[in-house]
């Protein structure tokens, strides 16, 4: 009898054992096929944005370039419109990196889906056809807008995934090109002086031009709409400018030619969601008088809460300190206090130089701890839903449970992926601006960490390696923020890398001067007295294809133009393209290093079974 009893325990005990081994291996397999369908949903989404990117040739502009006047094929403002954004900051932190570009779904240079993207829209009575409400085509309310295209940014907020995508207006139903919504008497929707709160009281809640009371269905601007906005300002100066109203933006803002102004180019960092607004200076104190100076912290991403930057000591109950913000959420820019930007913000535990605009990178926020048990990471005056009932929690999540989104660029002379400022880059390298290497490191101030709290705020080489802006952008030519302060010089962008240098690397092109085949020269920075001859951003070197001395005589070496009358050849402005230079032919070469592929680290955890999973996408940027 116990023997028996005990056969039958063993052989339970045995069987227990095989099904928790079984149960084991089937929860493991629904993590791995979880981690799986995560993999591949990413995959899909990373790459479908990329195929539809507005900046074609990845390039950032040089100061000035194609604002000559003069014939510049090579420029190609067609294949170079939008912007492409990379923020590395801290390069060893795998979690601090933001990703942020211009996006139009129409283009078929990849993919052939021209899915339009969609947003919400709110629809304002009596307010006639031209507004976001009905730029999906559907001419009555349906809450919802689209457009083929937006803006769209990549971060993490405490181990969360976020895809934030703003719509810039590109109706169906009108062909009015003004891109800001009014009325059919083309009256402003959105300009308190053309409003009437008598006979639109949903537009009175909406602008808050009653501030005496505050009716339920009050919300903000990105609580109602998804699309990209900036402020018009009253008076734009330094120390509190004053925000008019909310400006839309259209087609137009894609295009980089020209002063970027009259269209609001999105290329100028200041036009764009998450980046602070341009303030200029007021040094006659008039507060209305165009200075047109930029102050140093004008179009800096907002994505530190200052004093809190992810590399100091953290606390306690936040060892990592994560209050890294990356941009604000769908969340936090529907709550009450973030007017922005139709009005100021009133967020009561703001401090700082300004407390009234939450995109200022000076602007001092508290941010609610990872613990907390309702919103952890939050900003804690924006935590939406929590304040009048109107959630948009969650709507830009695009995956949780986070360990690392790293995104490296390709960098052509050290022929690898790197972190931007990272310790293995080279074009990409956070050197300072030197006489040696004047290609990397072109603007060591613009980023989003501020002026005076870089180390060194200097084009130096930096004493403490984080503190620093490690910035990839592709610029407006025409830019004048994120230089030195109190300068109306446009800057050059973070980074243009380019193969040769001028001088540095290869020497100017001289008359009456021998030259051997295989030679290479630039032009003249000044030829025949006329000052900055050499074209904007080094496009172009030239190579000695043909010389007669070495050729038909045998000699070393034929000359150039022998004397300046004669003038410097005219260098032509596409890669092949050859010129005759008295006994020489030259051959032009693209000195350009466009960003040609971007690798991305992510690795995420599957929370049931505990089971990590890396993700390596790389994605080519070149047609």
């Amino acid at each position: 009898m116990l023997i028996s009893v005990g056969i039958v325990l063993l052989m339970m005990s045995m069987f227990a054992q095989i099904f928790q081994i079984a149960g084991d291996a089937l929860s493991k397999q629904r993590g791995l096929a979880e981690n799986n369908q995560r993999s591949r949903t990413m995959q899909t989404i990373f790459k479908a944005d990329f195929d539809k990117r507005t900046m074609r040739t990845v390039l950032p502009f040089a100061a000035g370039e194609g604002g000559d006047g003069a014939l510049r094929p090579e420029v190609e403002f067609t294949k170079r419109r939008g912007y492409f954004y990379i923020s590395e900051n801290n390069p060893n932190n795998p979690l601090d990196d933001k990703l942020q570009f211009t996006v139009q779904s129409t283009i078929k240079t990849v993919s052939k889906d021209d899915s339009r993207y969609a947003g919400r829209a709110t629809a304002i009575p009596d307010g006639g056809i031209n507004q976001p409400e009905f730029d999906d085509g559907y001419q009555f309310p349906n809450s919802a807008g689209s457009s083929a295209l937006a803006e769209v940014t990549f971060f993490v907020r405490n181990g969360s995934l976020y895809r934030r995508v703003m719509l810039i207006r590109d109706s169906q139903v009108t062909a009015n090109s003004n891109p800001q919504p009014v009325t059919n008497s083309n009256v402003s929707l959105f300009d308190p002086s053309t409003v009437n709160p008598a006979t639109n009281p949903r537009v009175d809640h909406y602008l808050k031009l009653n501030s005496g009371s505050v009716p339920p269905e009050r919300t903000t601007l990105w609580g109602d709409y998804d699309f990209s906005a900036t402020p018009e300002f009253i008076a734009p100066y330094a120390p509190s400018p004053v925000i008019d109203y909310a400006s839309f933006f259209g087609t137009a803002a894609l295009d980089n030619t020209g002063s970027g102004e009259t269209n609001r180019s999105l290329g100028l960092p200041y036009h764009r969601f998450g980046f602070n607004f341009r303030i200029d200076t007021d040094p006659d104190g008039d507060s209305m008088t165009p200075d047109g100076v930029a102050t140093a912290d004008s179009g800096r991403g907002k994505e530190f809460n200052r004093n809190n930057y992810l590399w100091n000591a953290g606390d306690a109950d936040d060892p990592t300190n994560t209050r890294y913000l990356g941009a604000f959420l769908m969340q936090e820019t529907a709550d009450l206090n973030f007017g922005y930007p139709q009005t100021t913000c009133t967020a009561p535990s703001w401090t700082g130089p300004t407390t009234t605009n939450p995109m200022s990178p000076t602007t001092v926020m508290l941010v609610n701890r990872p613990s907390d048990p309702v919103a952890p990471g939050l900003v804690t005056d924006l935590e939406g839903e929590l304040v009048n009932g109107y959630s948009r929690r969650g709507e830009d999540l695009l995956l949780s449970n986070v360990h690392a989104f790293d995104v490296q660029v390709w960098d052509d002379a050290a022929q690898a992926f790197v972190d931007i400022g990272g310790a293995n880059a080279t074009d990409y390298s956070r050197g300072g601006y030197s006489a040696s290497r004047p290609d990397r490191r072109l603007n060591a101030l613009y980023g989003p960490i501020p002026a005076g709290d870089q180390s060194p705020a200097t084009f130096a080489a930096p004493a403490a390696p984080f503190y620093q802006n490690n910035v990839f952008d592709t610029w407006h030519p025409q830019c004048d923020i994120g230089g030195d302060p109190g300068t109306v010089t446009a800057p050059e962008p973070p980074y243009r890398p380019r193969t040769f240098i001028p001088v540095t690397d290869v020497a100017e092109w001289a008359p009456n001067t021998s030259y051997s085949l295989g030679a290479r020269v630039f032009p003249r920075a000044t030829a025949a007295g006329v000052a900055n001859a050499r074209h904007l951003g080094d496009p172009f070197y030239y190579v000695c294809v043909k010389n007669d001395g070495d050729l038909d005589m045998g000699t070393g070496g034929s000359t150039s133009s022998p004397t300046v009358p004669l003038g410097d050849p005219v260098w032509p402005h596409y890669a092949g393209g050859i010129i005759a230079d008295y006994e020489l032919k030259w051959q032009a070469v693209d000195n350009r290093r466009p960003l040609k592929a971007i690798k991305i680290e992510l690795r995420f955890v599957d929370t049931s079974t505990q089971q990590m999973r890396q993700l390596t996408l790389i994605q080519s940027l070149t047609d």
